[in-house]
């Protein structure tokens, strides 16, 4: 087990097939797998990470609805899942986060309008990147 593991970098590999759990990385604060060919839903699980700071999967071939995949993440400081097939409405959960520094969500399936509290809910929010999606607001 790798129970003290705290960073997790996958990137530019040719990592292939659906995100295996690691909800069993309890201690993991940034988990990156950009650049690679995940494909599937990213699993529920990985809430329950709560020490997770930074998850980045951009450029992957992931689907089904961000929702799910950031709800319990409370301490998440960057999240960039760009270049994939995410979709579903603006995820207005994200408006929770307000620890949030960056978001990623550019070139995915996503609908919907954009909060127009959204900044005052998101105080520290440096970047903010939808470009490529079917957004309105």
């Amino acid at each position: 087990k790798l129970s003290r593991l705290r960073v997790l970098e996958l990137n530019d590999n040719s990592l292939a097939g659906s995100i295996a759990s690691i909800s069993e990385l309890t201690m993991i604060e940034v988990f990156r797998a950009n650049g690679n060919n995940l494909d599937g839903i990213v699993p529920r699980t990985i809430g329950n990470l709560s020490n997770l700071r930074a998850l980045e999967l951009s450029d992957n071939s992931l689907e089904g609805s961000i929702v799910d995949v950031i709800t319990e993440l409370t301490m998440l400081e960057v999240f960039r899942v760009a270049n994939n097939a995410f979709s579903g409405n603006f995820p207005r959960t994200i408006l929770d986060l307000s620890s949030l520094r960056e978001v990623g969500l550019s070139d995915n399936r996503l609908t919907g309008t954009l909060p127009p509290d959204m900044l005052d809910n998101l105080p520290k929010l440096q970047v903010f990147e939808v470009a490529g999606n079917a957004i309105q607001g």
